[in-house]
């Protein structure tokens, strides 16, 4: 099932029904007036491909939850009001392949696991990019631009380097 929602001028918290919606394999939510958080409900999704979020105003954390939909390959819930770290779980996503967090006010470090995805992470209040887990650093500052094999952006955040341990 495919719901596409977008440009509905919905408005209001997503539902937590929203995880009734089990067979899904595309729920895009983009550019309407959503607000509140991503509820936790997300992560009951395990058939779900992609999330659009974008163009909304939603806030809060992403959910932890988000790292039970194991088929999910394209997440982008970009330009809001999500704050928080970005939860380690996006790096550990079987499926994931391309995650849009740009324009939101994501603080705090980099997950590592995040370079081997196609990333946008700019415009947010990133300060820390986590080396500890590279098998290989030629150059810390590669990583920068691009930040991994396949990333796009990283303009606009504080970005400084922990040390490999």
């Amino acid at each position: 099932m495919k719901l596409d929602l977008s440009n509905n001028s919905l408005s209001g918290p997503i539902p937590n029904e929203i995880g009734n919606l089990r067979s899904s394999k595309l729920l895009n939510l983009a550019y309407n007036r959503l607000t509140g958080p991503i509820p936790i409900e997300i992560g009951k999704l395990k058939s779900l491909e992609n999330l659009y979020l974008s163009q909304n105003r939603l806030t809060g954390p992403i959910p932890i939850e988000i790292g039970q939909c194991s088929q999910l390959v394209d997440l982008s819930p970009s330009y809001n009001s999500l704050n928080g770290t970005i939860p380690p779980q996006l790096g550990k996503m079987p499926a994931l392949n391309t995650v849009n967090l740009s324009h939101n006010f994501f603080s705090g470090k980099i997950p590592c696991k995040i370079k081997y995805l196609d990333a946008d992470l700019s415009c947010n209040n990133l300060t820390d990019l986590d080396l500890s887990c590279q098998e290989i650093v030629d150059s810390p500052t590669s990583l920068l631009s691009p930040l991994g094999r396949r990333r796009r952006g990283g303009g606009f955040n504080y970005l400084k380097l922990l040390p490999v341990i």
